[in-house]
């Protein structure tokens, strides 16, 4: 079976020669359809991983921050001024979106073929 892959395999590379094709990956495009985000130009949020928020940084996500009792001279549990008591707030990179640009193909939906040397 393994000699049979072989055989068709080199058929098949010598028959895309022949029309002048070099890469079965691209056909000679030199590019391909961006693997990450699909060749759409824009893919989940990296930061947030597509949820559109993050846990609040300044209650730790617990939603209450502890905060001087001018009063009593004590300390006491506040709400959260970040976040309003929810304990997540909108990501700061995606804008609570979840989808921003591609980093691998920067929106170009396009990355190099991996397989066809570059000249």
């Amino acid at each position: 079976m393994k000699k049979i892959k072989k055989i068709l395999f080199i058929l098949c590379s010598f028959a895309l020669m022949s029309c002048g094709v070099k890469c079965e990956t691209c056909h000679d495009k030199h590019e391909i359809k961006c693997t990450r985000c699909n060749g759409v130009g824009i893919a989940n949020c990296i930061s947030c991983g597509g949820i559109g928020s993050q846990m609040c940084y300044a209650c730790g996500g617990t939603g209450n921050v502890m905060q001087m009792d001018y009063v009593t001279g004590g300390m006491r549990y506040t709400m959260c001024y970040q976040c309003g008591g929810l304990g997540r707030r909108n990501c700061l990179s995606c804008g609570g979106a979840g989808r921003t640009t591609c980093t691998t193909c920067h929106g170009s939906k396009k990355i190099p073929c991996p397989d066809c040397e570059q000249e």
